[in-house]
Parts: C-alpha cells; structure tokens; sequence
C-alpha cells in the first residue's frame, strides 16, 4: 500500500521551500506513488518549478497537477494514508475518507492556537513567546482533526518569516516520520483539540502591505519580517516609493512619518518610538542598504 503526497509545502508566503518534508518521507523508506499539486498555484507563482515536483521526478514519482476527485479516490483504494503539506485546496470528506487512514496535515502552528492560513506570518506579528508544529488529522473543518503530535520552538524575536518556516517545516518532517508508523499501525489516534482554546489567522492581502507609521515602531519591524517577499512592508519616503527590508528599533521620538538621516541610516518616527532602515528595496531595483541608497538618491 502507497502513500500520496498533497502539496508545495509553502507553509507561509512567499518563501523558498526546499521539499523537505517530501525528501523525509522517500528517505524514510515510505512508498510515494504520486504527488499531487494545486495548478492553479502553481500557474500564479511564475517562478522556478515547485521542490516537490523536481524531486517527484528525481524518484520517478508521478505528478498529479489537475485536480479529478474521482480520479484521486481511486488512487486512494491503492493506498493507505496521504500526507498534506500546503496544498491551497478544501479537500471533501469523501476524499479524506477513501484513505484507510485519512490524510496526515502539516501545520506551522501549536493547534488550536492560529487556525487557518497564516500560522508563521501571525506568530511574528503577534510576538509569540512560543510557537511550533502539528501534526493533525485533516477533516472537513479548518485545522480542527485531532493531532497525533507537536513539536514546539521557542522564538528568539528577530526570526525572518523564511527561517520560521525552514525551522517548522524541517521539523514538521521529523515528526512526521517519527509518528507516521503509529497512525499507521492504528496505536497513535490522536487527541482531540480543545476547540474552545482555537484562534484564527486570516488571509494577508495586498493593501497589508503599506506601512502606518502611527503603528509602534516594534509593531512594524515585525510586520517588516512577516511579509517579507509578499506582500512586503511598502512606503513612499522623500519621495521614493521602495519596500523595507530590514530595520530596527530606536528610542528617538517625533511626529510620526518624519524621517531623518542619522550615520548614513533613515530613520524614521512612529507611533511610539523609531525604525532605523537597514535595508531596502527601491521600485524597480534590487536590495541595497540605506547608505547604499542615499550615497545615490536626495530624500
């Protein structure tokens, strides 16, 4: 009996996925017979081939890239569990259901805390002392299943959304190797989520992007971290539209939305204190550092 595979394993927005989970699963041993894609993501990103279709390919695993439910129930009867890892697609019960033993869902979160789309994005917004990974049952409700196993890290407070995700994916993969055997064999079941506890994440769009410089100015350094890549942290300041990068807080205090230049750094007041910008993306240019950027431009 097979095992199929759902998913990009982009777990937050906009970051490199390496395929990690995918890579543990064929290195375990388990028997991989399709990996089944969401096109329609796939088509939206317009960047390089997804990790888990070259590695697909690299084991001669086939790819799946659009979506025939009845197709994938069949598929089902030749298998005994399907793994999930970001595929941007409800899956119905009828689906989930023709797997003896359901679909294994990745989550970056310690459910039920941020249920929902944008576990990483949020745990850096919402300064979390903690966060982690589950390993959950999927079922017809969001993040709901009962979990089989969780893995928690402790957040420094300066990680980027790219490393949270690389931490939480790399050990989504671990337990799920640990723990795939035990659901399996029927012993792990999983315990059912306090659904009272549940909080949830909503979508980032667009528009989120746009720095309020009446925000705390800590407030908006994380947000600087969780949307790096997209939807990024945008402002116009003297005049140039660019998208910030990297930044600190400071202790000065104005008007919010001044900016100065102090050691070859914009500095720029907020709703409570200042974000000194270390580096920054220009329209239409790359990354550069603020005294990159002023050794070239007048603000």
């Amino acid at each position: 009996m097979g095992l199929i595979f759902f998913g990009n394993e982009r777990l937050a927005n906009a970051v490199d996925e390496s395929g990690v989970v995918l890579n543990s699963l064929i290195d375990a041993g388990f028997d991989v017979t399709n990996v089944v894609i969401n096109r329609a993501e796939r088509v939206s990103r317009k960047k390089k081939e997804d990790a888990v279709v070259t590695i697909a390919h690299a084991n001669n695993i086939n790819v799946i890239d659009t979506w025939d439910e009845q197709h994938i129930i069949d598929l089902a009867k030749e298998s005994e569990v399907a793994v999930l890892a970001s595929f941007g697609r409800i899956i119905k019960d009828d689906v989930i259901s023709a797997f003896p033993k359901g679909i294994v869902n990745i989550h970056p979160s310690l459910l039920p805390e941020f249920r929902g789309p944008t576990p990483i994005e949020s745990a850096i917004l919402g300064a979390n002392a903690t966060t982690g990974v589950s390993l959950m049952a999927l079922d017809n409700k969001m993040d709901s299943g009962n979990i089989y196993g969780a893995w928690e890290y402790t957040m420094r407070g300066d990680e980027t959304k790219q490393e949270l995700y690389e931490t939480l994916a790399e050990k989504g993969a671990e337990l799920l190797v640990e723990q795939l055997p035990s659901i399996l064999d029927g012993t792990n079941e999983g315990e059912p989520q306090d659904h009272h506890q549940a909080t949830f994440t909503k979508l980032i769009i667009k528009s989120d992007g746009l720095i309020d410089w009446d925000q705390p100015a800590d407030f908006i350094e994380r947000q600087i971290r969780a949307f790096a890549g997209w939807p990024g942290s945008k402002a116009n300041i003297g005049g140039h539209d660019m998208t910030i990068t990297q930044a600190r807080v400071v202790d000065e205090e104005g008007p919010s939305g001044q900016y100065d230049v102090v050691d070859k750094e914009i500095v720029i007041s907020c709703g409570q204190k200042s974000l000194a910008i270390e580096k920054l993306k220009p329209a239409g240019k790359g990354e550069m550092t603020s005294e990159a950027f002023l050794a070239g431009n007048e603000i």
